[in-house]
Order: C-alpha cells, then structure tokens, then sequence
C-alpha cells in the first residue's frame, strides 16, 4: 500500500477487522437461508396451486410487496421464456415473481449462445421453443414443425394429423406455399434442442433420427452426429391427472432405443436440469444475487466475500429420483424437503433418496424453514431522528469536477459534506470539499491535517457551515466506507453518506443518502448498516440545463496535451472536409453560392504560410520531440520532490527506534502526529 505526502494521517490498521463487522459478517452468514421450489407437484398441479402454495410464498415478502427471503423456482419444465413463465405464476399465485426467480430445464441452453449463434439448430418440445431459443439469442433456429413442412413427405402419417398442422401454421390453408426463412435444404443442422416435452413423438423421433444420422440434413447418407442436448430427463413428473406423466426422459430413452438399432453408432446427447448439480451450483449464484435486495439498506462486511453465502439452501420437491436426489449431490449447505403432494406419495421417507425432511405441503415446509431461522433473525433499530437530506447542484458540479481531476491510481473520491441541520431533521448540503485519501482490502488512510485546514478555510467565508457528513463515488458503499464513515462520526454526530454514481449510467445519476444504524440480534448490538433515506435535489432551471449537459457529456479523465492536440487535430480534419464538401457542391452547381462564406474561405487559404510539407514535418516533429522533453523533465522534478518530503516527514515524525513502515519496531511507541486506531 503506497501512501501520499500525507503531513498528519489518520490510519486504520485493518489486521484484525472491525470485532461488530467480523461478529455481524458471521452471523449474518449463519442466519441466512434462500429456498429452491419445484413448480409441478409442489407450488402447482396443472394450473391449479396446490399445498397452500400461494399463502406460503407470501410469508417470503413484506408488507410492502419487497422480497424478504432470496428464493427461486427450479423446475425441469418450460416451453416458454422464463419472463412469461414468471408472469404466470405471478398471476396464478398472487405474488410479484421475477423473470430472475425463473430456472427453467432450458435456462443453461443459453451458455450455448457463443457456440452456435449463427449456426443453423432446430427445437422441439410444447409451447414456443423457437422463440425461447431466439430470446436467448440465437440467430438461425427453427421449430421442428417447421422444419419438417419443409420436407415432403418426411412424416408419412402427417395427413392424419390436421389438428397439427392447424396449430402449427395458424390454419394457413396450402403449407405447400412456405418459404424456408433458411436454406434448410442445403444448410445442414448443427445442433438440436430438446427445450421440453415433446408434442408429436411419433413425427419427432423420425426427423430427430433422420437429422442425426445424415450429419443435419435429412435424406442424405450417413454423416457424423449433430450435438442433441435435453433440457432434463424427468422420467415422470405430476401434472393435472391423478397419476404421472411420461416426461422428457421417456422421450429421450424412446429415442435413443430406436437410434441404437437403426444406426450404428451409439446416440451421443447432453441433458441438463435436476438432477445434476451444476444445475443447483446455478441455483445457489442465482440465490445470492437475490440476497441483497431482501433486505432496506446495504450490508457491511468489511470486504468479505464470503459474506453472502448461505448456511442452508432447501430444495422443496415431489420427485425423489430428481430433486432429492439433486441436492444431495449437489451437497453442503443443500438441504432437502420432500412434499406428498406430487410424484411421491408414501407413508415414509424414500428408500432410495431419502430427504432430510418429509412434509405434506410446502406450506408446511416453508413454515418449517421460517420457525428454525426465526431465532437467528437480525432486526435493526433506526436511530431516533428520522432524517432527510436536501443537496445544492453546486455539491453534485463539485463532486464530479474532483472526479475527474483525481489521481491517476485513485478509484473513487472522498471528501466531506458542509451544510447545516434543520430543527425538523432535514440535513441541507449547501457545499463540498475533497479529501486526500489512500485504501487498499486492509487499511484506510486520510490527510486529516488537509482536512481540518480545508474545514476552517470555508468556516471563514461562511461560520454557519458545518460538517453534515461525507461523501464518495461511485454506486454503493464498501467495507472501506464502513470505516470512513466510522471517522466522521466523531467529527459530527449521525453523519450523512452521500454516493454520487459518476459514471452516469444510461443518462441517469444515481444519487443516494445514507445514515447509520445499529444491528442487534436479540438485545446484544452486533454492527451498523447503511440504511437510504429520501434525498432532495433541487435546481432552478439554469442549474438543471447544466446538470442534464454534465450526465450527457462525460469524461472519465481530463484530456493530456497530446490526446487534446489530437482531437482538435481530428475536429480540424472534420471542418476541412466540411469546407471541400461545400466547394465541390458549389463548384458542380449543387449547392447555392455565397460570396460571403468564399470570402471567408479565401481569406482563411490566404493566412496559411507557404511551406512544403517535408519542411512542416520537419517542424511538428522538433515541436513535439521538446514537447516530449519537456514532460520528462517535469515528470522526474515531481517524483524527486514527492520522494524527499516523504524522506522529510518520516524523519520528523520517527519515534525512537523506529525503522521504516515495514519494521517491527514502528507501531511500538507511534509518533504524537499520528492517529492510530486499533479496532
């Protein structure tokens, strides 16, 4: 960790974290949980709910219809795109469902996306498996059904099933008429999607067969096998009728029995879904993606990135060959609840794949899973003060020009928030300053002297200004802001966190007001959590033509002199070309003469010294070389100067026996200009 010429530093050795943020980062890990449902047979039976499904799901929201626990549907169906299906069962069940909450059979088909986007693939199975595949976003992917019209013949049955091709073709009277959207009788197919159950068995296992064993185009002579890819294997799974249903599975064993005896060589397909674990490794990341917005304000765990894994993820499910048996491979920390309201039906657990738990409903499930967490529950205690905030756009101008002019291995920008206190809470953040700082994963340290120094400069101009709180950039808050935050609140109490988004992501500025508040579980305090709290900006007119120029015209750093000269070398390039437009239209008689602007022209030709370009080569090329020169020797008196006041303050402020940042004996007796906190 490299340090700037800081005269007085304020430094946090961060060896040992923060007890509350280490204490809070466990504990918080130990009491959370996020759940996995099957669809069929657990939350529904056709379209039906069963198992109390809809008054279970919404004990997993708050009063406010926020989600309160991470959970998830993973389910070996689909059909349809995973937005649709979640507005389904967001209409079926009475609850607000996310396309992300969706894991679908098919979902990993688009990690296939980078292999055959622009390759020609079919899909075949119930509902709409074209367009799930489209959305994922492949290029050239047709239906099996239409594939197959566009090979005569290729069904010999097909004129027994007109309710098919009615479906199939919006009951366009003459199918003969079709024009392939592909050269699908010379492309050959590159891959096949099995995307869920299929619809005609009879039709499908004859063009798969055909399509596989010619090498992707039907009718021709043996080639190498096309990649054939399930979305699951269910044998069986519940539907609407009493007893099972044959799933892709059955297909997929029907398939390959016929393929074996009719090719010689064995078929080679891949299947995905339950109960393969990668599918619940899937499930856990989708989970922890979930886990932030369950919650009012933002975690601090001081850096850790372990800080959002679960101890327990349940898989609630009525299939024992699936989904019990998918988390137990899968494994730590999964755990398994099998219901009696789908496939399984038995007295006693399952002999084969027993589940940790055996229920009779996923109400009662999920009632289980909340009374054994419910001890461990965190619960925050907002301070007394309700409190608002209102910002100047000077703070916002202010926040973005220190941005932008920042150091060069700096990230974001610190510094501190003035303004004043309304008796009714309103914090009015009337003015900024940056602040000099330096952090790293494990430690943090500010110029507190430039600090103080900047605070009394301003106190001078306007007494009735103090520190209101502090502010950085940026979308969120870290663990490094936990400890910054730490240091203003011994400055002014209840500071305000403002974050400032300086990148201004599609046009919008995120800007966001935070205060700290304390995290308890039971009566014993643990750590604090940045919760948001309503922010105010107001702008006339004039500052918001401003403000809307700032987030359209971004920088990420100001220009060099070299990168300046050659945009205004690429701008003057542009303007002569503009210039040789005009004349020449003018010249072919297509634009309108004006003796003004070729007044103008000529004068400006006029100006131009007569040189030969050899000789203005000759001339940039001396300007640019002293140019060169000129930053070099800049660049070497700058590193000399930082050097030695770096040498200058650590020979002032050396204890005795001190020997270097990087010996023992330095934090032994630490000098009297140097605040050090051990946390």
């Amino acid at each position: 960790m490299k340090f700037g010429p800081f005269g007085t530093v304020l430094r946090w050795k961060n060896r040992a974290p923060l007890p509350s943020l280490r204490l809070f980062s466990q504990l918080h890990s130990r009491s959370s949980f996020g759940i996995a449902f099957d669809i069929d047979g657990v939350i529904l039976r056709g379209r039906v709910p069963v198992g109390g499904s809809p008054q279970a799901l919404r004990r997993l929201y708050r009063d406010s219809g926020a989600l309160k626990f991470p959970f998830l549907f993973l389910t070996n169906g689909g059909g349809i795109p995973e937005s649709r299906r979640a507005s389904e069962l967001s209409e079926l069940l009475g609850v607000n469902i996310l396309p992300s909450q969706v894991v679908q059979g098919h979902s990993p088909f688009k990690n296939l996306l980078k292999r055959f986007e622009n390759e020609l693939i079919i899909a075949l199975g119930k509902g709409e498996p074209a367009l799930v595949m489209s959305e994922y976003g492949f290029k050239k992917v047709l239906s099996l059904d239409e594939y197959a019209s566009y090979f005569k013949n290729i069904d010999p049955v097909s004129q027994y099933k007109n309710w098919t091709t009615e479906k199939i073709f919006n009951s366009k009277a003459n199918t003969k008429d079709l024009v392939p959207r592909y050269d699908v009788l010379s492309d050959r197919v590159k891959a096949a999607f099995v995307v869920s159950d299929p619809v005609d068995w009879g039709r499908d296992i004859q063009v798969l067969c055909d399509v596989l064993r010619s090498g992707g185009l039907p009718g021709q002579e043996n080639g190498p096998q096309p990649p054939l890819y399930f979305a699951a294997d269910d044998l069986e799974y519940q539907a609407a009728f009493p007893s099972e249903r044959l799933g892709m599975g059955a297909f997929r064993i029907a398939l390959e029995s016929i393929f074996n005896r009719i090719h010689h060589n064995a078929l080679e397909y891949t299947s995905f879904g339950k109960p393969n674990p990668f599918v619940f490794k899937n499930a856990e990341a989708i989970l922890r993606q979930l886990q932030p917005s369950c919650h009012d304000g933002y975690f601090m765990d001081n850096g850790n990135t372990d800080s959002n894994s679960f101890e327990t993820l349940y898989m609630i499910g009525d299939n024992p060959l699936v989904d019990i048996r998918g988390a137990q491979k899968a494994g730590h920390p999964w755990f398994s609840i099998l219901t009696r309201t789908g496939v399984f039906k038995g007295k006693e657990n399952h002999a084969e794949f027993p589940a940790d738990l055996v229920v009779d409903t996923v109400e009662e499930a999920v009632d289980y899973i909340l009374k054994k967490d419910e001890s461990a529950v965190l619960q925050f205690f907002p301070s007394s003060t309700s409190l608002s905030a209102k910002v100047h756009p000077l703070v916002i101008f202010n926040i973005c020009d220190c941005y932008v002019r920042r150091p060069d291995q700096a990230e974001r920008v610190i510094g501190t928030l003035l303004g004043s206190i309304s008796p009714d809470g309103t914090v009015d953040i009337r003015n900024s300053y940056a602040v000099p700082h330096n952090e790293s994963s494990d430690q943090v340290a500010l110029d507190i002297d430039y600090h103080h120094n900047m605070l009394l400069s301003h106190q001078k101009v306007n007494p009735k200004e103090v520190i209101v709180g502090w502010y950085s950039t940026g979308l969120g808050v870290t663990g490094g802001s936990a400890l910054i935050h730490e240091f203003y609140s011994r400055e002014v109490q209840n500071p305000i966190h403002l974050t400032v988004d300086t990148t201004f992501r599609n046009g919008e500025a995120t800007i966001k007001a935070f205060v700290s508040v304390s995290l308890s579980l039971g009566e014993r305090q643990l750590a604090a959590q940045f919760q948001e709290i309503p922010l105010d900006l107001r702008m006339v007119e004039a500052e918001r033509v401003g403000f809307d120029i700032l987030k359209t015209t971004m920088v990420e750093k100001l220009p060099s002199d070299l990168e300046g000269m050659e945009a205004s070398m690429e701008r003057l390039l542009a303007l002569i070309d503009d210039v040789y437009k005009y004349v020449d239209s003018v010249v072919e008689g297509q634009g309108v003469p004006d003796n003004d602007i070729g007044r103008f022209i000529a004068d400006t030709v006029a100006s131009i010294p007569k040189i030969s370009p050899p000789a203005f080569d000759r001339l940039v090329n001396d300007s640019l070389q002293d140019h060169l020169l000129l930053l070099y020797l800049s660049s070497i008196t700058r590193t000399q100067l930082s050097l030695a006041e770096k040498l200058n303050t650590a020979t002032e402020n050396a204890p005795k026996g001190f020997t270097g940042f990087l010996g023992r004996k330095g934090y032994e007796d630490p000098p009297p200009s140097w605040i050090i906190i051990e946390t």
